[in-house]
């Protein structure tokens, strides 16, 4: 699975739609690194990676739409990824929150909405919930703080009393190793009945 581009609206200071395009190199591996000033937008990137394709609280997001927009009555924020897939298909991933006309809008007011398209065909609303287990299975949330993340958040890992719980169950998500351990237990059951 290979991201190839992110694209990010009225989110902290992405005003305007930008595009960010993640390269592939002359291997075919996408491997990249974003640097910048403080401020510039690093971690706001890498948040909205993890927005679009997971989700988000209503609060979390009212409080980081740019100010400048927030300000003119604009409540709405927009993420889509594109993401190519191991087999080659392309998906891509549009989640949006909007206020709609709210003139003052405020958290309660945004409604999210999850759109996924699957090589060019719109997935359909009554399986949204199907395609974000599928995305949660694609990219286990535990594991992308292996593939996201800044000097800060090395620091707070390498800081967490708890590290070695959280990469134990990272590492299982990423491998599957829930579904074995799953299996073997439900043998040991099945064994002693």
């Amino acid at each position: 699975m290979k991201f190839r581009k992110l694209t990010l609206e009225n989110y902290k200071s992405f005003q305007f739609p930008t595009e960010i395009v993640f390269p592939v190199g002359d291997d075919g591996r996408s491997i990249f690194l974003i640097g910048g000033m403080n401020g510039a937008g690093k971690t706001s990137i890498m948040e909205a990676v993890t927005f679009c394709l997971y989700g988000g609280k209503v609060d979390d997001i009212y409080r980081n739409i740019n100010r400048r927009e927030k300000a003119k009555g604009n409540a709405n924020v927009a993420f889509e990824i594109v993401v190519e897939m191991d087999d080659g298909s392309e998906l891509v991933v549009k989640r949006s929150w909007t206020a709609g006309a709210a003139s003052e809008p405020r958290p309660r007011d945004l409604t999210e909405r999850l759109v996924v398209v699957r090589d060019g065909k719109r997935v359909s609303v009554q399986n949204q919930e199907i395609w974000q287990d599928f995305i949660r299975a694609a990219i286990p949330p535990g594991i992308t703080q292996f593939f996201f993340f800044d000097g800060e958040k090395i620091q707070q890992i390498a800081a967490d009393d708890h590290s070695e719980i959280r990469l134990k169950s990272s590492l299982e998500a990423a491998l599957g190793i829930q579904y074995i351990n799953r299996l073997a237990s439900d043998i040991v059951y099945i064994k002693q009945q």
